[in-house]
């Protein structure tokens, strides 16, 4: 911890919980697969000596034992700021593990314009403490639309009990992984494992710490979706807008690799399915054909697609699932990743915020993948002739 006398904490803790000293800024978070900003995450920054690191502040209030408080004051002024979020974007708000439950760090997230915009980074710096009540308090605000990304994701605790007990909806790399990437072979292998883990599991993997554009294009290249970095954008009030070097890497690499990105264009529309809530399957399993229909797929309360029922009631547990944005390599991708005996169960496809919208059939998207393969067979063939 950076050095300050105790009646120096004092003061920056006393100054920072009247909110007196504190502001927030505000970094984007780029989707790689079209090109865009998703989403901001929201990071404190205290009126405090140069020497003196935001974590810094944290790590003192913790000794104190005022963290939590310190925590509802910087999520009241992020999502304060967060009133103008860029539509279509979530706000990401950092949050010690243990700091919720507390009843105003509650009262701040029940606060929230839209609290489905809302993405809760639990951070790294104290462990899971089963018996602390965290499941009961994300389960609340899971309820209610809120989000759970696992920060720093291959360092500190976030190891893979902690990601498996979560179920986070966004895994954020951490940052010392990425850096030095595209010239590191062990960790593009890391960082490929991660990419179908989280997909598998239906989460997003979210690259944090791009520094520059080798690192940059390796992610795309490994098909990671999300980016977070200075190569994009530092950290500014309110919304910062991609730099130039940025965008012009972006727009290049739309062009450079549209056949890999695209593979033939969108896959085929999404077809309704019967959806159910968690509970009233539950309450089915007593009542044999109360669920009807080819498919039956499973949300959460977040409208997240958790579970597919076929028609003859065999159960499928976390169905892979691609966003509407996807495109058809994406969805086949997703689709093979499965194991063996699902590769043939319908691919669940969710909107930006991972709510479902409907199920893309094998047979469709094989059928659609054989067209495009056949388009340009054709246009190779002119070309030659």
């Amino acid at each position: 911890m950076a050095f300050l006398s105790s009646a120096q904490w004092d003061d920056v803790l006393a100054d920072a919980l009247a909110g007196r000293s504190l502001d927030v800024v505000y970094q984007p978070v780029v989707d790689l697969r079209c090109a865009r900003i998703v989403g901001y995450e929201a990071l404190a920054r205290f009126a405090v000596p140069s020497w003196v690191r935001p974590d810094d502040v944290f790590r003192a209030a913790r000794a104190r034992g005022v963290v939590a408080r310190l925590d509802a004051v910087a999520l009241d002024a992020a999502l304060a700021g967060g009133r103008d979020l860029p539509r279509d974007c979530f706000l990401a708000v950092n949050l010690e593990p243990d700091s919720l439950g507390h009843p105003a760090v509650d009262a701040a997230l029940r606060r929230a314009r839209d609290r489905r915009a809302v993405v809760v980074e639990l951070t790294e710096h104290v462990p899971l403490d089963p018996d602390a009540g965290l499941d009961r308090h994300l389960a609340e605000h899971r309820a209610n639309g809120v989000r759970v990304a696992l920060d720093d994701t291959g360092s500190g605790y976030a190891g893979l009990s902690r990601i498996l007990h979560l179920r986070p909806a966004l895994l954020k790399l951490d940052g010392a992984i990425v850096s030095g990437l595209a010239d590191d072979p062990a960790k593009a292998a890391l960082i490929a494992t991660l990419t179908l883990f989280a997909r598998r599991i239906g989460a997003d993997l979210l690259a944090e710490g791009v520094e520059c554009m080798k690192d940059a294009a390796a992610l795309d290249d490994l098909g990671v979706p999300l980016a977070q970095g200075f190569f994009f954008a530092a950290p500014a009030a309110p919304f910062p807008a991609l730099g130039e070097v940025a965008r012009r890497f972006l727009d290049g690499r739309a062009t450079r690799t549209a056949p890999r990105k695209c593979a033939g264009g969108a896959f085929p529309p999404p077809l309704a399915a019967l959806v159910a809530p968690a509970a009233a399957v539950r309450d089915s399993e007593a009542r044999p054909g109360a669920l009807t229909g080819a498919h039956t797929v499973v949300l959460d309360d977040d409208g997240r697609a958790v579970a597919l029922i076929d028609a003859a009631g065999v159960r499928t547990a976390t169905p892979s699932c691609v966003r509407v944005d996807a495109s058809l390599a994406d969805a086949i991708a997703s689709m093979l990743s499965r194991p063996a005996a699902e590769r043939l169960a319908p691919v669940a496809c969710g909107d930006a915020r991972g709510r479902f919208v409907g199920l893309l059939y094998p047979e469709r998207l094989l059928e659609a993948l054989g067209a495009w393969a056949g388009a340009i067979s054709g246009r190779a063939g002119g070309a030659v002739g």
